[in-house]
């Protein structure tokens, strides 16, 4: 009378300790990096510059400058974000603008028109634009002129001047 319930009993506990021990077998998903404060723009520098071989001191610093700029960029981001619409706008204007060969300011209007931005985005936009360049300039202002130099190289870039000379010879 009590065998069969409790073969059930014990064939579930069975089928349990199996279910559990298949789960925990299973591998964890990836973790994702924590972003840099500031969100990519800011990440991106701080990875440039540590291309430069940075100083204790530097990284403090720059450490510092994120921290100062990070969390106004990230507000501005956040209002300047795009719908998907708008994303897949932009990425057709800048199929175009690239097909007719514009160029600079020409482009970056034809782009910013064809993706039918807000009032609010293309001024949040203009202000992460300058919030962004004022961050990068000064992040440029800790470094050495061996360090600019070594982080020109890394870009592949030249120096007008240096560019200049090598013209001549």
């Amino acid at each position: 009378m009590w065998k069969q319930p409790m073969l059930r009993i014990v064939a579930a506990g069975l089928i349990c300790c199996l279910l559990a021990s298949t789960l925990h077998a299973q591998p964890e998903k990836k973790r994702r990096k924590k972003k840099q404060r500031g969100g990519p723009v800011a990440g991106r520098l701080v990875a440039q510059l540590k291309k430069a071989d940075l100083t204790e001191e530097q990284q403090q610093q720059l450490k510092e400058l994120v921290a100062k700029y990070g969390k106004q960029i990230k507000e501005l981001q956040a209002t300047a974000k795009l719908s998907g619409d708008q994303r897949k706008a932009r990425a057709k204007a800048v199929k175009e603008a690239n097909e007719k060969g514009l160029k600079g300011k020409q482009r970056r209007e034809f782009v910013a028109e064809a993706m039918g931005m807000t009032d609010a985005q293309k001024e949040a936009m203009e202000k992460l634009a300058k919030l962004q360049a004022e961050l990068r300039k000064e992040a440029m202002s800790i470094l050495t002129p061996q360090q600019k130099q070594k982080l020109r190289q890394s870009r592949g870039r030249k120096k007008k001047s240096d560019r200049d000379k090598t013209d001549r010879e």
